[in-house]
């Protein structure tokens, strides 16, 4: 006899299997303190912080500043003496400053004639970290190779293509840390023998576990506005690094409200 293909099928054999919903790992972020609603800690530090603009000490300028083609104003010098003077007391007393000149008085010559003195003058130096946007990186290593020789200290550009030739595959990567949502890391040595680090604020969101795992000596913060919001990631992120002396760089320290004001503090010198 022939079998009747209509026949019904067995409900228990042909019934699928509910699927497990996919459930992506929260992403793990360094842990920073937040002291804006209450005072948690708090610092004295006047006499530290004083200095004398009528009679200012004299500024120390790297010896790869081509002194014979060209010359600092009298406000950059003092601006390069009061971050000289302030550094001196970092990180024990003092752990930044606020450096907001107006656009177009040379900030930006001012902080590379003070991290090249500090790289070429301190035997056991650390790395030094500048954070800015992409247009504002590109100025950065424009002024360097104007106003200084070969001896000025190397500088890495690391985003865009450059971070993808250091960055560790992610199939690499232990699967714990994926479980964390840690899938971001670059390899080891990534610095090389490169003394000054120059990468963006998205980068530095993205990779803050292979960054915090240097210890700089100085971090710059170029258009320290993009930090003024205490919630965001990229903030969080560049407060949790590990920096003897943090230099808020902007012209705008207040865009919308005080806020903006305290956060960049925070960066600088919390509490």
């Amino acid at each position: 006899a022939l079998e009747d293909d209509s026949a019904e099928p067995d409900d228990e054999s042909t019934t699928p299997e509910p699927l497990e919903p996919i459930v992506k790992p929260e992403r793990s972020v360094l842990i920073i303190e937040s002291n804006l609603d209450e005072m948690d800690y708090s610092t004295q530090r006047a006499q530290q912080l004083h200095f004398d603009l009528k009679n200012p000490p004299t500024a120390r300028l790297p010896n790869s500043f081509r002194s014979g083609e060209f010359g600092l104003k009298a406000h950059q010098l003092t601006g390069v003496a009061w971050l000289q003077n302030l550094h001196q007391f970092a990180p024990a007393q003092i752990n930044g400053c606020l450096l907001a000149d107006d656009m177009g008085l040379g900030k930006t010559l001012q902080l590379l004639c003070f991290i090249g003195e500090y790289l070429e003058s301190t035997s056991n130096k650390k790395p030094v970290l500048i954070v800015a946007p992409v247009s504002l990186l590109e100025n950065w290593q424009a002024e360097a190779n104007r106003f200084f020789n070969n001896r000025f200290a190397k500088m890495l550009s690391l985003y865009g293509d450059a971070v993808k030739i250091r960055k560790i595959q992610k199939h690499a990567i232990p699967s714990d840390l994926q479980a964390r949502g840690i899938c971001n890391l670059l390899e080891d040595g990534w610095r090389g023998d490169a003394d000054i680090v120059l990468t963006t604020y998205e980068t530095l969101r993205d990779l803050e576990f292979s960054f915090a795992r240097e210890h700089w000596s100085i971090m710059v913060c170029d258009e320290a506005q993009k930090i003024k919001v205490p919630s965001a990631m990229v903030t969080r992120a560049a407060k949790a690094q590990q920096a003897d002396f943090k230099i808020a760089c902007t012209g705008t320290p207040v865009e919308n409200s005080l806020t903006d004001l305290w956060c960049l503090f925070d960066f600088i010198q919390a509490g």
